[in-house]
């Protein structure tokens, strides 16, 4: 122990965790979000200035628990599809 340092902190002031699993050694690891949930709502750029809701509904009512498309309006080729799960 350095005289004039707290136990468990370095001279910069980062605290030291004995057995860190990632990271520097002994370095605390940052904590991980507490649920990564993927988002039920799909964000879709790039499409043609001819579709239509009709057409991206047609197109992802093939997959399960398709809710509904929404064009952004006044935004030409971008679209939201949302999902139940």
């Amino acid at each position: 122990m350095k005289p004039g340092v707290p136990q468990g902190e370095s001279m910069r002031g980062e605290r030291h965790c004995p057995g860190a699993a990632d990271g520097e050694p002994g370095l605390a690891a940052p904590a991980a979000p507490a649920a990564n949930l993927p988002n039920p709502i799909l964000f879709v750029e790039d499409l043609p200035d001819q579709v239509n809701e009709m057409m991206l509904s047609m197109l992802f009512s093939q997959f399960p628990g398709f809710k509904e498309v929404r064009l952004v309006p006044g935004k030409a080729g971008v679209a939201f599809v949302e999902f139940e799960s």
